[in-house]
C-alpha cells in the first residue's frame, strides 16, 4: 500500500535524524535504545561502542548505559575485541532482532494510519518537507 511505503520512508529520515542528534519524537516513545538496536541492524549486527557514541554524538558514557540495559535484557552481548584487547565489540542477539522487526512493524503501522489521514497528496507533501528539513538541519551540523 502507498501509504506503507511513505510511513516507511518517514521513519527512515527520523533514523536518519537521530545520527545528528537522538530524535526527542521517536526517543521519546521507545527510549533511546531503539536507534542503538537499529543502529547494530544496520551495521551488520555489530559494532563498536566509540562509533555509536560518535555516529549518535552522544558521550561514549551514554552509551555504555544504554548497552548496560540493552545487555541486561539480553538484546546485546558484549566481548573483547580478539585484533584489539583495548576495543569492546557489541553484537546484536536474536532477541534484539525481534525486537526491532517489531518495533519496526508497530511504527510503520502507526505512521501509515496517520499518513492515510493527511490523504495521498499531503502524506506525499509531508515525508518531502521532512526530506527536506532533514537535508537542510545536515547541512549546519
Amino acid at each position: 500500500m502507498y501509504y506503507r511505503q511513505l510511513a516507511e520512508e518517514y521513519f527512515n529520515i527520523k533514523l536518519d535524524s537521530a545520527h545528528v542528534k537522538l530524535s526527542r519524537e521517536l526517543s521519546d516513545t521507545w527510549g533511546p535504545d531503539i536507534f542503538i538496536l537499529m543502529y547494530l541492524k544496520n551495521h551488520k549486527n555489530r559494532a563498536y561502542p566509540k562509533e555509536m557514541s560518535s555516529e549518535f554524538r552522544v558521550s561514549t558514557a551514554r552509551i555504555a548505559v544504554i548497552l548496560n540495559r540493552l545487555e541486561k535484557n539480553g538484546c546485546v552481548s558484549r566481548c573483547g575485541d580478539e585484533n584489539d584487547s583495548r576495543q569492546t565489540i557489541v553484537t546484536l542477539s536474536e532477541k534484539g532482532e525481534r525486537l526491532i522487526c517489531d518495533k519496526y512493524g508497530e511504527a510503520i503501522e502507526t505512521l501509515s494510519n496517520i499518513l492515510r489521514l493527511l490523504g495521498p497528496e499531503d502524506a506525499r507533501e509531508y515525508v518531502r518537507l521532512i526530506k527536506k528539513l532533514g537535508a537542510a538541519a545536515g547541512e549546519f551540523l
